[in-house]
């Protein structure tokens, strides 16, 4: 096949972008041509309308068998449109955020979860001040009043949902016969190659990924305030100044140090030094890369009971508290580190989980079984 993958920016941005990476290398692998469309790579500045006339350019130079679409904002839903419409392409969607059912894509309003635009009413994240108010009305003035299908959502065939968690609030929107749930894969043998051992000499547990407020790291940091227990932050973000000053200015935060962005490869060798990996997300994480990545290394996880990673983080494979509970996270830790034994069972189970779940090839057939029914 002759497959088209579109994305609103290129790699290695987020999560959507690293897994775009690879889904493009696993479709090679299995011998289907890969081409990359990213829609902002033709913006830079000039009218969004440019970036469909890009696309209109390369659809009309070969012709795709496949489009394998992925974040993409609602405003280059015409060039979805002109993929099925005018070149009769069979389109999917992998689904990597909220932005259909929340202008803002994270459901999160004041370091809170926010469910005001779920039923249509999208004029609410403009007076909010969430996103752009003028977008805002134009997007439920379209949609909720004129009934108009501007996101393109009956242009796309099938919607692939990574977690179970967003297939339900989804279904619970417009999407009910439309949305398949498949989870997101690693290159596995890549994490199998990486035998760093657990530092046991000076234990510590890890944070990775964003330094976002809807990452939850200020409750890490105040859980391990004042404990023997080391922790190191690996990332960066807005919190990573807000971290750096109470490192700075009080004693008891001394056991936390900020590592700042890190390779590929220091990152996998910092999770699998660490005891544990801690995931404390206060939004709906989609599925929470960071935790199935720690798995995939063979390193328990404590992440929040929230969103996908309830999906990914159980009692045998770690342990899950109550998001913003800075106590139980607290507690959760100290249990942990307290067993080596425990900690090496649950890493086992961890990684099991993973292999069991979200290989190239369990990925590879589902995907497969769907672009067949198209």
């Amino acid at each position: 096949m002759n497959i088209l993958i579109l994305n609103d920016n290129p790699p290695p941005l987020g999560g959507a972008e690293y897994h775009i990476e690879l889904l493009k290398s696993l479709y090679e692998k299995k011998g289907h041509k890969v081409t990359l469309f990213f829609f902002n790579d033709y913006v830079k500045g000039k009218s969004k309308k440019n970036a469909c006339i890009e696309l209109n350019k390369l659809l009309s130079s070969q012709k795709f068998d496949l489009a394998h679409v992925h974040a993409v904002e609602y405003y280059f839903s015409d060039c979805i449109k002109l993929l099925t419409d005018e070149y009769n392409i069979q389109t999917i969607q992998t689904l990597h955020d909220y932005r259909y059912i929340c202008p803002t894509g994270d459901c999160f309003r004041n370091c809170e979860i926010c469910k005001e635009c779920h039923n249509g009413a999208f004029w609410k994240a403009g007076v909010n001040g969430c996103y752009n108010l003028i977008g805002s009305f134009n997007r439920f003035f379209n949609e909720s009043i004129l009934k108009k299908d501007i996101l393109g959502i009956k242009n796309i065939f099938r919607f692939i949902s990574p977690s179970k968690f967003l297939k339900d609030i989804f279904e619970k929107s417009c999407f009910t016969g439309k949305i398949e749930h498949i989870y997101n894969f690693l290159d596995l043998e890549k994490y199998d190659r990486c035998d760093y051992p657990r530092d046991e000499e000076n234990p510590y547990i890890c944070f990775t990924g964003r330094l976002m407020p809807n990452k939850g790291v200020l409750t890490l940091v105040e859980a391990v305030k004042g404990t023997k227990i080391k922790l190191r932050i690996a990332g960066k973000g807005p919190v990573a100044d807000i971290v750096a000053k109470k490192i700075a200015e009080d004693e008891s935060y001394k056991n936390i140090s900020l590592e700042g962005f890190l390779t590929t490869e220091d990152l996998m060798k910092l999770v699998r030094g660490a005891s544990l990996a801690v995931v404390p997300s206060e939004w709906w994480e989609v599925l929470g890369f960071s935790a199935i990545e720690a798995l995939a290394l063979e390193r328990p996880v404590i992440a929040s009971k929230i969103g996908g990673l309830e999906e990914v983080v159980a009692d045998d494979r770690g342990a899950l508290f109550e998001p913003k509970n800075v106590v139980e996270l607290r507690e959760k830790i100290v249990n942990l580190m307290k067993s080596p034994q425990k900690l090496d069972e649950l890493g086992k189970n961890g990684k099991k989980f993973v292999w069991e779940n979200m290989s190239e090839n369990i990925y590879y057939d589902k995907i497969m079984n769907v672009i067949g029914r198209v």
